[in-house]
């Protein structure tokens, strides 16, 4: 894939690409059947998560060896080139991770992986075919860089503008990492795993792809709760949505 000036603009214009068919959908579910089993595994034996999952929908893991074959797949296909195309230059691994969003998790609330004037490109990949019932990704188009803080997104009325990612297995949507995003609920009985390759801009002179660091296991870690009053928040825009909501609009945040 050679990046051209249609990407460039698409990303200009949205903050994101999709793309279908990119991965083999039978490999991909095998990624998805060998993580799921190692969830169950982890239950059976008596592991407990502290958070993740059901709070979030997300709940954190490492693909293990299948975490470089991803990111080879993805430079051999020239997306890595689309990314560097975007961002201005060579870009370096930030990292590969997994999510797995479990049945009856609640929506996040939505938010930029990354503060402007930062900048990163996410790969999302599909593991699984994804519906408005396991929780796709909702993003907001054109929301990208430091167009909108909380407030003015809602206010301007973009919010209502959002889209819902529901990829078959091996489609993949590239996103800057600046625009708004959540994950939504899993009200199906399943859980639903989703992998991501984050790259960011690199300085210095043109280097291949940094090798990833892995083991032979896939492995889980529950999310963790940071800052001060943390938890409290994070459950609060949970539990306490919409005073929540009505809060941030109020502190122009």
């Amino acid at each position: 894939m050679t990046p051209g000036a249609t990407h460039a603009q698409q990303f200009a214009k949205d903050g994101f690409c999709l793309f279908s068919n990119v991965l083999d959908a039978e490999f991909c579910g095998q990624i998805a059947h060998d993580v799921i089993s190692e969830y169950d595994r982890l239950v059976s034996a008596g592991w407990k998560f502290a958070a993740g999952g059901r709070y979030t929908g997300h709940l954190n893991f490492s693909p293990g060896l299948y975490g470089q074959e991803l990111l080879d797949m993805l430079d051999s296909k020239g997306f890595l080139k689309i990314a560097e195309a975007v961002l201005g230059g060579p870009v370096a691994l930030f990292g590969v991770v997994g999510n797995m969003n479990l049945p009856q998790s609640v929506a996040q609330d939505i938010h930029q992986d990354w503060a402007p004037p930062g900048e990163s490109m996410v790969f999302n990949i599909g593991l699984v075919p994804t519906t408005r019932e396991n929780g796709p990704t909702e993003i907001v188009p054109g929301s990208q860089g430091s167009r909108f803080t909380y407030t003015s997104l809602h206010l301007s009325g973009t919010r209502r503008k959002s889209l819902f990612w529901e990829p078959a297995a091996g489609d993949l949507i590239m996103r800057l990492g600046s625009v708004w995003h959540r994950g939504t609920e899993n009200r199906s009985a399943n859980p639903r795993p989703m992998l991501s390759v984050i790259v960011v801009p690199r300085d210095g002179e043109q280097a291949p792809p940094p090798k990833i660091p892995v083991s032979d296991r896939i492995t889980f870690s529950a999310n963790r709760f940071y800052g001060r009053a943390a938890r409290a928040r994070e459950l609060a825009s949970i539990y306490l949505a919409w005073p929540m909501h009505w809060l941030r609009l109020a502190r122009g945040r």
